[in-house]
């Protein structure tokens, strides 16, 4: 018995592999498709994250910039060209904004998205501070005007002078 399993299990195998269609390999040729090169981009100064970028394509300052996660605020954006194209390796440097000594170097933040952890970042504001702020835009919608920060639990006229050049609506 064992001997006529054996037999009829290789001549399924030996007609298997006889009249089985066998199936041939395509090979995909792209005629006259450009051969990209890697283009490698080294932003270095005022962003977010410095570092190596590596590109497979033209790219223009801009986007490189967006993905080193944008500028710092004290980046110098007065020699930097945007919508320059990259086509070859490069390194960008992004220079710092010299300032004077007197003048205090200020980014203003949108009080409409501004975060809670970023509000605890700007001076003169406590952790009651910013939750009031948070929870005036909740409940009584964006703000309009920065002036309206008066009608903000926890801050009045003395401390309202103090942060309002750190904001914009």
């Amino acid at each position: 018995m064992l001997k006529k399993i054996t037999f009829i299990l290789f001549i399924i195998l030996f007609l298997n592999v006889t009249f089985w269609p066998t199936k041939e390999k395509e090979e995909l040729i792209i005629e006259n498709s450009p051969v990209l090169e890697e283009i490698t981009v080294k932003i270095e100064g005022e962003v977010v994250f410095p570092g190596y970028y590596k590109f497979y394509d033209y790219i223009k300052v801009k986007e490189v910039v967006e993905f080193a996660g944008g500028f710092l605020p004290t980046a110098d954006l007065s020699n930097i060209n945007m919508e320059s194209i990259i086509k070859s390796n490069t390194t960008l440097t992004i220079k710092a904004r010299l300032n004077d000594d007197d003048t205090e170097l200020i980014v203003k933040m949108n009080l409409n998205t501004i975060t809670f952890n970023q509000l605890l970042n700007i001076p003169n504001i406590t952790e009651k501070r910013a939750a009031n702020i948070i929870l005036y835009r909740e409940g009584s919608g964006k703000f309009k005007s920065v002036s309206e920060l008066l009608n903000v639990k926890y801050i009045g006229k003395d401390t309202y002078e103090k942060i309002h050049k750190y904001f914009t609506v």
